[in-house]
């Protein structure tokens, strides 16, 4: 019926994009607002948004991921309308092939891995305070927003946590991870008993800089060559609209 033809016309859509449109990239470190400076410009393609998870081991929300198909409807949707404003580029965050569960279409992938790179850059202290909003503040607040009890929504939000750290045990390294997932601990007996947040800088910081940024700046290494401007946030956001203008 109709949603399948929908479906097969997106599917389509989604196949010709690398074609129909030129790419320009925004990367930069953990912490440094990416998704947002997408969100702000009118020619931005949010990949987290259409895959329902932010790019990162910590990166699932409270309710369950999109599937892969609605992923590519998503983001199809998001394509359309950048091609129904006549937009000859788009402005897409620096992902990884996987985005949580579900992968970018090859074609993407692979013009984006082709395709210019900016990149933001962000002080540790702005970092950190950006990490405690995503994955402290507001993750909690998703959880009591799904679930009404306050205790099992912060039990909940204490598994996320520790099932996220879990997840890099391997490549944390055993001992890192058990010192990590200690601090962790301690810091939600106090978040739980005190409301004070501010002990899980003493897990975010190390997860930062020991684990995040040497992971990224050695892939951005890698591609060195494709990197043609790098700022601060406010920077980045007027190159990328300049940057549009002019092609």
């Amino acid at each position: 019926g109709g949603y399948k033809a929908l479906r097969q016309f997106l599917v389509d859509h989604i196949r010709h994009v690398d074609s129909n449109f030129e790419f320009i990239l925004l990367g930069g470190l953990t912490g440094c607002k990416k998704t947002q400076l997408i969100n702000k410009l009118k020619h931005g393609i949010d990949l987290e948004g259409a895959a329902y998870h932010r790019g990162s081991s910590f990166g699932t929300h409270a309710t369950s991921q999109s599937t892969q198909i609605n992923f590519e409807n998503h983001l199809a949707i998001q394509f359309l309308r950048a091609a129904e404003q006549d937009f000859e580029l788009v402005a897409l965050e620096d992902e990884s092939r996987f985005i949580g569960s579900v992968d970018i279409p090859k074609n993407i992938f692979n013009k984006m891995r082709a395709s210019p790179l900016v990149v933001v850059e962000d002080d540790i202290e702005s970092r950190l305070q950006q990490l405690l909003k995503e994955y402290v503040i507001d993750m909690e607040q998703e959880f009591i927003n799904v679930n009404t009890n306050t205790n099992l929504a912060f039990e909940s939000f204490s598994q996320y946590l520790l099932k996220s750290l879990e997840k890099i045990s391997k490549r944390l390294g055993l001992q890192r991870w058990q010192v990590l997932e200690k601090n962790m601990r301690i810091s939600l007996l106090k978040h739980k008993q005190y409301g004070d947040i501010q002990q899980h800088l003493s897990w975010l910081q190390p997860l930062l800089t020991e684990y995040y940024d040497p992971m990224y700046t050695s892939q951005l290494h890698k591609r060195a060559d494709s990197i043609i401007f790098h700022g601060n946030y406010n920077e980045c956001h007027d190159y990328l609209n300049q940057y549009r203008s002019h092609h």
